[in-house]
């Protein structure tokens, strides 16, 4: 996480000014027992929160040692009322993404993993695809470009 926050989190605190996306770290005091991984919020607008996902996932990605147009992982969580293991195919289908791995809720919470394996691109996609279903409006609703709802983000881990 240190890559993406910064080791007091001020490369969150920047990217949050740059984005104009509300950017939080959950405290590790808050973290559900059953997860290693730190967990980011995301929130905002449409377009505040793609460019913050944007520069998260490239951020990552260099974090990660993956050059140019190779194969990255990202995960976040997203609610189990709505995104189930039955829609990996159409999440794969829409974001051209190698994998799509969701789940069972974590223990504790209300929340699946949702593991993305593919380009930062497919990647980006397959946020889109499931800021999409929490929104209601489907696979991609109204702006491809963007695809997350102005009320309804992804979690990032």
């Amino acid at each position: 996480m240190a890559a993406i926050a910064g080791a007091d989190g001020s490369r969150i605190r920047q990217l949050a000014r740059q984005t104009g996306a509300g950017i939080s770290v959950l405290d590790e005091d808050d973290m559900p027992t059953a997860l290693s991984d730190r967990v980011l919020f995301v929130g905002g607008g449409l377009v505040q929160r793609h460019e913050a996902l944007k520069q998260i996932v490239s951020r990552l990605f260099q974090a990660q040692g993956v050059d140019g147009g190779g194969d990255g992982i990202f995960v976040l969580l997203a609610p189990a009322a709505v995104v189930s293991a039955a829609h990996t195919q159409d999440v794969l289908e829409a974001s051209g993404a190698a994998r799509i791995q969701i789940d069972d809720a974590i223990a504790g919470t209300e929340d699946r993993p949702v593991s993305i394996c593919g380009t930062q691109d497919e990647i980006l996609a397959a946020v889109a695809v499931i800021g999409d279903m929490l929104s209601g409006r489907g696979i991609w609703g109204d702006d491809p470009a963007c695809g997350l709802a102005p009320d309804a983000g992804p979690t990032a881990r």
